[in-house]
């Protein structure tokens, strides 16, 4: 006890770990018999460190995070690109009066606050 690894593996853990190796099998990286035997180790796996082996000579995945979505950057540059279309229109249809695309803005920043509060959310349980 007391080595850092002895933190207990959570439903989450081993269905990341899960999906990971069934990843692996669909990329042809394990057969089948390979899938099993990691499987029924993930499954029976009551601590962090018995999850560890099973995926040891696998390339990294998002999916061990238990998250596929890319990063908080690439999403919010995403989120933003339509109100920063309206802006240019603006400025290029003369750019006249009240600033019109403040109400995209507005309604994006609402989107990326709730992202990123979720991603706080998610990013704190370990």
């Amino acid at each position: 006890m007391g080595t850092g690894n002895d933190q207990r593996a959570s439903d989450k853990d081993r269905d990341a770990s899960s999906r990971r190796l069934q990843q692996a099998y669909g990329e042809g990286l394990i057969d089948e018999n390979e899938l099993e035997e990691r499987l029924e180790i993930v499954n029976q796996a009551k601590y962090l460190h018995e999850l560890e082996p099973v995926l040891a000579d696998l390339q990294p995945d998002d999916l061990l995070d238990g998250e596929s979505a890319p990063p908080l950057l690439y999403r919010l540059i995403a989120l933003y690109t339509p109100a920063l279309i309206a802006t240019v229109v603006w400025i290029f249809t003369g750019a006249d009066g009240d600033f019109w695309p403040k109400w995209a803005f507005m309604g994006m920043t609402m989107v990326a606050l709730m992202a990123i509060a979720g991603d706080l959310a998610g990013n704190g349980r370990r």
